[in-house]
């Protein structure tokens, strides 16, 4: 059963994943929603559900490579990666975020639709 509320975009994209230690890990998205990515890697050791971490997504801009950041927790554990729910966006990129889901969904109208009613301002994409 799916009780997720926002849309999952097979979207792959770079990311630096950092845990209390500091310590870098990289991997990729194997699907990103507005809430929260799955990432493909293989998880360090110790990493349990429910810690914080820290999450770069790295993107590909008109403007060149840009990081938008977010601060998460830990959702859940899998032996091919973690998902992570995002908690805090850093918004001096997150626009780019938002023009990365609008790229990557097929429903469009659904999308706008997510983006426009989300409860946090920095997710919300203003139409203009």
């Amino acid at each position: 059963m799916n009780n997720r509320k926002y849309t999952r975009l097979p979207i792959d994209v770079m990311v630096e994943l950092r845990l209390a230690d500091s310590q870098p890990y990289y991997g990729e998205t194997a699907d990103v929603s507005i809430d929260g990515a799955f990432i493909s890697l293989t998880p360090p050791s110790g990493l349990h559900s429910g810690q914080p971490c820290h999450l770069d997504l790295i993107l590909k801009t008109d403007d060149g490579w840009v990081r938008v950041a977010f601060n998460g927790t830990i959702a859940h554990i899998r032996d091919h990666g973690l998902g992570v729910q995002f908690d805090i966006a850093d918004i001096n990129h997150h626009e780019a975020f938002l023009k990365l889901l609008i790229n990557g969904t097929e429903d469009i109208d659904r999308m706008l639709e997510e983006l426009g009613n989300h409860p946090r301002a920095e997710f919300r994409f203003k139409q203009e």
